[in-house]
């Protein structure tokens, strides 16, 4: 019977060293429970009629029904969706009798749409034109850069 050699473990690092100091993040490695933590929230980001929501809120406090009217989706449908982001802490909610208003838990969630629509609009538009909420919109043409 032919023998299973184990296969050469990878070194902790390589051979040469790297010229450039590399930058630091602030951020370092994440720990295990962190970058699962992180994982599952942008897996949650990763939808987009939750992402719509989460745009919707960034204008302030809006009723479930509200919401399904902007988006033209059904209210159950929305109540789903924000069932999974306040799991998250994503937004949060209040009720009055019977109806319930959804507002984002805090400033970060509206910055990492905000960040990260500025990334994929970079390249679109002159760098000077901001891009969300009561600022300039996005440029002429540029499909699929409204939130």
């Amino acid at each position: 019977m032919p023998r299973i050699r184990p296969l050469p473990q990878p070194a902790d690092s390589c051979a040469t060293a790297c010229e450039a100091p590399r930058k630091q993040s602030g951020i370092g490695q994440l720990a295990d429970d962190l970058a699962l933590d992180l994982a599952e929230v942008f897996g949650v980001l990763a939808d987009s009629t939750r992402l719509k929501i989460i745009a919707t809120l960034m204008d302030g406090e809006v009723c479930v029904c509200d919401i399904a009217a902007r988006l033209g989706l059904r209210q159950s449908t929305v109540s789903h969706q924000l069932r999974l982001l306040r799991n998250l802490r994503l937004v949060s909610h209040r009720k009055e009798g019977r109806t319930v208003y959804y507002e984002l838990c805090d400033e970060h969630v509206g910055a990492l749409l905000r960040q990260t629509l500025d990334h994929l609009l970079e390249e679109r538009r002159p760098l000077a034109a901001p891009t969300l909420a009561g600022v300039t919109p996005p440029e002429a043409g540029v499909e699929g850069a409204s939130i």
